[in-house]
């Protein structure tokens, strides 16, 4: 089977992971950006400030929390291209298998009989022995020499 399904599987929690890493440190730091009423001074601008400062304070709470959104939503999708590839290399293996199957195996089948021993000669013939041959060893003359072995270019 093909690895990529094992690599989406784990592309998808890189991205469940990452989503819970940005919905925690934005909970975590959430506090830090509340500012008491009078930070700002009492003066028309420093409420204009502060509301400001709560503006865009709601604004990065909501692209964190829809941020964290995306990755999860991406982390579903990758699940489920990881298992439509794996239904599909089994499909395709199955349908492999069935175009082109394996040839059955031949059964054994019933043991045979034993076929009874042939009874010995009382007059064997005897075996013929090899003649012994002689290999012709070569002469220290007929070995090849840089001068009678012709050389390739």
């Amino acid at each position: 089977m093909a690895k990529v399904p094992e690599d989406l599987c784990d592309l998808a929690a890189d991205c469940l992971t990452a989503a819970q890493e940005v919905t925690d440190a934005w909970s975590a730091e959430q506090t830090t950006f509340s500012l008491p009423s009078g930070s700002a001074g009492n003066t028309d601008a420093g409420t204009r400030l502060l509301n400001a400062h709560g503006t865009v304070t709601d604004a990065a709470g909501l692209f964190m929390g829809r941020l964290s959104g995306v990755l999860e939503q991406d982390m579903d999708d990758i699940y489920g291209c990881a298992f439509t590839w794996s239904t599909a290399d089994e499909d395709a293996a199955k349908n492999a298998q069935s175009s082109y199957p394996m040839p059955a195996e031949p059964s054994p089948g019933p043991s045979p009989e034993p076929e009874p021993e042939p009874e010995p000669d009382d007059d064997p013939e005897p075996e013929p022995q090899p003649e012994p041959t002689t290999d012709p060893t070569p002469t220290p003359s007929e070995l090849p020499t840089p001068d009678n072995y012709p050389r390739r270019d």
